[in-house]
Parts: structure tokens; C-alpha cells; sequence
């Protein structure tokens, strides 16, 4: 029976003797030198690692402190950035940035326009400053207009928001008949004035029994009398 130690020697004597065992070796043997060369690197870097760190650590320190020199707080920085990051990749903002990225020409658009604005702000001005002229040439106030203008909003206003607004909404004098009636009115008003001039024309009994035969006359006679019973109904009421 042979020996443990025999055993021990006989087995690594038959893996030497192996073909794979020796074929592995001889390429072991044939990149000993790039080997080497790898190992004397690592052993560099190693030994180099501890300065190459101060250095990056130095290049650090020099990059915060001026960065403070130039009033920059960078862990404030980096706070405000991660909140950033947060808020950029929550599921409602990727929504709505994807959203518009779909609609990326109507942004340009949007650009676009943008882009002109100052020029078409100038092209208003220059048309209003036109107008402001063309108005002074004529003999009117543009100043005078628009302060009047600014009063009456101002006055309209204050009325809109009045309770005697909401009686006259309520009321039936904005009703279209009624408006129809107002306007006949206005209109019968400005020919009798143009008619009539300053010194309107005196009639006397004759005359009215005369008017009473004018078809005209006859039907806002007759429009009048309609009018007093329904008021006399309202007045009732």
C-alpha cells in the first residue's frame, strides 16, 4: 500500500504529466512578461492610489472654495437639485412632459409668436401714436377722450354692481318689445326735433281736431291709450 505522501507525489506527477495540465503551463509561461507587466501596474496603481486620492480630494476642496468665494452655497445646491430630481421624475410631471413632447410644433408655434411680439408691440404703438395725431389734426382731445372714456367705466361699473342694476334687469324695460318701442321713440323724437327746429309750431283746439284726422296721429293716439291700461294695470298692481 502505498504511502499518503507517495500518493500526494504521484497524483501532482500525473497532473504535470497531463497534456491539458502542460498546455495550460506553457501558455502561462509564454505571457509571463505581460503578466508581469500587469502586476508591476497594479502594484504602481496601488501605491499611487492614496496621492491620486489628495489629489481629487484637493481639486475638490479648491473647486467649493470658490464656488463660496462666488457667493454659491453648493450644498444648498445640491438640496434644490435633488428636490428638482424628485419633482422631475414624479409620475405627474412625466405625464404632463410627455404630454408636451406630443405637442412640440404647437410649442414652436408658441415660440414663434413670442419671437414677434416685440415687434408687433411696436407696430401697435406706432399705430396708436397715428391715431393719437390724426385725432390732434382734427381738433380732438385724445386725453380728454379716453379720461372721460375711463370715468364712464368707472361710473358704469358702480352701477352694474348696484341694486338699481338688478331692478332694471328684473324690470321688462330690457325686454325686446320694449327696447323696439324705446328706439321708434328715439328715432320720432330726432325727425320732430330736425321738423320742428327750436321754436316748434303752436296748435290750438282746431288744429288738434285737425291732427285727429292724420292716420299717423290716430295710431299713437291709439298706441297711448293701450299704453295708459297696462300701466294703470301695473300701478294697480
Amino acid at each position: 500500500m502505498s504511502t499518503p505522501s507517495a500518493n500526494g507525489a504521484a497524483s501532482l506527477e500525473e497532473r504535470l504529466n497531463d497534456p491539458q495540465t502542460t498546455k495550460a503551463l506553457h501558455r502561462i509561461l509564454d505571457r509571463l512578461d505581460a503578466i508581469e507587466d500587469a502586476v508591476d501596474g497594479l502594484a504602481t496603481a496601488v501605491d499611487q492610489a492614496p496621492q491620486a486620492a489628495n489629489m481629487v480630494t484637493d481639486m475638490v476642496d479648491d473647486g467649493y472654495r470658490t464656488a463660496e468665494a462666488h457667493g454659491v452655497d453648493l450644498d444648498e445646491r445640491m438640496h434644490l437639485a435633488l428636490q428638482l430630481t424628485e419633482r422631475l421624475t414624479a409620475p405627474k410631471t412625466v405625464e404632463t412632459l410627455t404630454r408636451l413632447m406630443n405637442r412640440m410644433d404647437d410649442v414652436d408655434r408658441l415660440i414663434d409668436l413670442a419671437d414677434q411680439a416685440p415687434q408687433a408691440a411696436n407696430m401697435l404703438v406706432d399705430m396708436f401714436d397715428d391715431a393719437y395725431r390724426a385725432a390732434e389734426a382734427s381738433g380732438h382731445d385724445p386725453e380728454l377722450v379716453l379720461r372721460r372714456t375711463a370715468e364712464a367705466l368707472s361710473e358704469l361699473s358702480a352701477f352694474v354692481g348696484s341694486d338699481e342694476f338688478t331692478a332694471l334687469k328684473d324690470s321688462g324695460i330690457l325686454d325686446p318689445q320694449a327696447v323696439s318701442v324705446v328706439g321708434k321713440a328715439g328715432d320720432a323724437l330726432a325727425d320732430c326735433r330736425r321738423e320742428c327746429g327750436d321754436e316748434p309750431p303752436q296748435v290750438g283746439l282746431w288744429g288738434l281736431f285737425k291732427a285727429l284726422r292724420d292716420p299717423d296721429t290716430r295710431r299713437a293716439l291709439g298706441f297711448l291709450t293701450s299704453f295708459g291700461k297696462h300701466f294703470g294695470r301695473k300701478l294697480q298692481s
